[in-house]
This record gives C-alpha cells, structure tokens and sequence, in this order.
C-alpha cells in the first residue's frame, strides 16, 4: 500500500448535508445499484454507471433499517423494531413482502445470510433457516470460549464465508472474533481462536467473497467506532490497512464490497462505507495485490 493518508475514490451523502440527517445502517449492492439503509427507515437506491441517486423502490419501513440482504430472487431487510421481511420483485420497479419474521429482539445486532446467523445483544448467536422459520436450529454464548475478552463482548455484526465454513463477528471489544461450523447441515458452530485489533468497537464485518476478489488473496474489512475502516487478511489475520471514513470521528456503521469492478470510478476492487455522520465513501482495496 501507498505512503500517506488514502483518500476516497468517491464520496457522498444521500441526503445532502443536515445537522438532523439520520445516520445509514447498511449498504448492499443490487445488480447495478446501490441500496443504502438509513436510521429513519428510508432505502436509497444509488445507480452504479451514473452515481445518480434513483427513486426508492422498497417502502420506508418506518423503524431504523439495520441490514440489507440478498439471498436467490429475495431482498431482506431487517428493523430495529425487531422484524426481518423478504422483498421478492414484481413487474417493473415495485417489491411485496413475501415473509416476515419477529425475532422479538429490539436492538442494533444485525443478521447474516448463512442459512441465516442472527445476534443478538443478550450475547447469544442463534443460526435460522430463512426457508422454514421457526425456533432456531441451533444457539451459542460466543465468548464462552474466549474469557480472555475483556470489556463488553457483545456480538453486534457477523460475517460468514460458506466456501471454508468460517465465520467472523465483531463487537465493542478489541478482537475480532471467529467460527466455524461443520461442512455437511450448518447445524453446529464451534468458536475459534479470536484475532486481535489495536482499537475497540467494530460495528461491522464483512469477508471479500472468492469470486469478486482480485487476487487468491482475500481481505476482511471492519467498520469501527473511530470512524476508520481496517483491512486484515483473511487467510492471516494479519492488519493490511487503515481506511478513513468521512468526518474521522463518527463511526463507521457498515462496510461492504463490490461484486467486480466498478467502470464509473475505473476500479476493479472496492470498498464502500457508510457512517453515522450520513456519509458514504468509496475506496479501492487494490492494495492488496500486494499481500
């Protein structure tokens, strides 16, 4: 990686610039779009070719919208409210909800596809499947094995990569904490040994997928309470670098990658952020060619 402080490729904020603006939660790329959820319900849908915002296409669900996913033709979304729906798309530009589940959890952990793992802040991780909802198939304390965490070892964001059966989460602690589970049902999670970081509080975590990496070389990237994104090897654990992230001192709320380049900012690989302070920031991740 280049000497010096990295700038944004690109940065922006959906609302304009407000001392009231709410904050944005999540981020998610859609085809050729990027869907961004904000702490008063809205969803902005941003066009990738122009950098145009376009109208909303999923409703204001009316509650702090924490996550965005896709999983086969369904969009989920996920409230703070406690209920996570499954969008599925109608003709033209409209969506119906399909599915909606309460956890009858209120609070800021967010889900993950996995089949899907949920956390939530009485420090229990729970793994669903999204197809039969119903009780949970299987629920772990995370940090029973990793008493060496001191400090709030809430779990708050949670990543998996279905390819080595290997998960990520992260909280308010110094670690990074890691999982596995067994290669056949996803039925069973087993905690491994936690990766350390030299700041406290990661709000969010996200593993590069295989197919979008540019290089054999993968990269995990975490949003965090100083308001900087950090890069660690996938494979290592080993710290690559420190991105940051709009006003620097507002937390990072989510980070995400693209899926392949991205020809309006003539980038292979990037790395997108969205923060408390409404900002969204882009930045190339080609530094790791380099790892």
């Amino acid at each position: 990686m280049s000497k010096g402080k990295p700038t944004p490729l690109y940065a922006f904020r959906p609302y304009g610039w407000s001392e009231e603006q709410s904050p944005l939660h999540c981020l998610l790329f859609y085809e050729n779009y990027l869907l961004i959820g904000s702490g008063d319900g809205q969803i902005f849908w941003y066009d990738l070719k122009t950098l145009r915002p376009e109208r909303s296409y999923l409703p204001n669900i009316r509650s702090p919208c924490l996550q965005l996913l896709r999983s086969g033709s369904y969009l989920i979304s996920q409230s703070k409210a406690g209920d996570v729906s499954m969008w599925i798309k109608r003709e033209g530009d409209s969506w119906i909800r399909k599915n909606k589940t309460d956890n009858n959890h209120t609070g800021f952990c967010r889900i993950q596809v996995l089949e899907v793992v949920s956390l939530h802040e009485a420090n229990v991780m729970h793994l669903w499947d999204i197809r039969q909802p119903s009780d949970p198939c299987h629920s772990l304390k995370p940090m029973d094995r990793h008493e060496e965490c001191e400090g709030n070892s809430i779990p708050v964001a949670v990543d998996f990569d279905i390819n080595m059966k290997r998960g990520v989460y992260s909280g308010m602690t110094d670690t990074l904490g890691t999982f596995t589970t067994d290669g056949q049902t996803l039925k069973h999670l087993e905690m491994k040994h936690p990766l350390k970081m030299t700041n406290r509080g990661a709000l969010s975590v996200v593993i590069q997928r295989a197919e979008f990496a540019a290089t054999k070389s993968r990269i995990v990237a975490v949003g965090c309470c100083d308001g900087t994104v950090r890069v660690y090897s996938w494979s290592t654990g080993r710290p690559l670098g420190i991105l940051p992230h709009g006003d620097g001192i507002s937390s990072v709320q989510d980070v995400t990658f693209s899926e392949g380049p991205l020809e309006s900012l003539n980038s292979e690989s990037v790395i997108v952020a969205a923060g408390a302070d409404s900002s969204v920031s882009f930045w190339s991740s080609d530094f790791t060619r380099k790892t």
